[in-house]
């Protein structure tokens, strides 16, 4: 009966031991597993509703508004669309209320220039003036032609030079005036109070048209 105590004691003893050696054996690391496929990307669809609440910030403040100049160029024409169709004539609006009549144009509402040009395919005629006695500064020239005062159809010419009509008798912004009433007819000129002219200078005369005082 003691015998068989012992063996008993002794079994136990034994497993103790080897459960004890098993516990304590660390193996070698194993080798690194081949890589996994590529996985799809998240989608909005992915997330749970308190997931979605968990990323959303803070609102931010109000951005400015689109203009034209902030689109590139590829942007713009990724915008346009294609070219619709021709839509259909829209109906004949109403005759708007007539307006007050205007006033005529006068030959005086012209500008130099658009006077010039309504006499320059009117027939020009020449004409020369040498001075038998001096013009004192201011004087008054008789010119051997007629012509319509205020309607620029004479040019003046002083020894080859083209002389400008004044507005004043000072000669601020010319160097002659005409004789005579807006559209009279006349064959005189006189020149500025700043200058004067000599015996035997010259004039030469350009009139467009045929004026006569008869």
């Amino acid at each position: 009966m003691g015998l068989g105590k012992a063996n008993s004691l002794s079994g136990n003893l034994e497993n103790k031991n080897l459960q004890g050696t098993i516990g304590a054996v660390k193996g070698d690391k194993g080798d690194k597993g081949p890589k996994g496929d590529k996985g799809d990307p998240f989608t909005y669809g992915d997330f749970t509703e308190e997931q979605l609440a968990a990323l959303k910030g803070q609102k931010g403040d109000k951005g400015d508004p689109f203009t034209y100049g902030d689109f590139t160029e590829e942007q713009l024409a990724a915008l346009k669309g294609q070219k619709g169709d021709k839509g259909e004539k829209g109906d004949k609006g109403e005759q708007g209320e007539q307006g007050e009549k205007g006033n005529s144009l006068t030959y005086n509402d012209l500008t130099n220039e658009q006077k010039k040009d309504l006499v320059k395919d009117i027939v020009e005629h020449k004409y020369f003036l040498q001075l038998t006695a001096a013009v004192a500064k201011g004087g008054t020239i008789t010119l051997p032609c007629y012509y319509k005062v205020g309607t620029h159809c004479i040019d003046v010419y002083y020894m080859g030079e083209l002389l400008i009509l004044s507005s004043d008798d000072a000669g601020s912004d010319g160097h002659y005036r005409e004789l005579g009433q807006v559209n009279a007819i006349s064959n005189q000129i006189k020149t500025t109070t700043d200058w004067g002219c000599d015996v035997g200078e010259y004039f030469e005369f350009v009139v467009r048209g045929e004026y006569s005082n008869v």
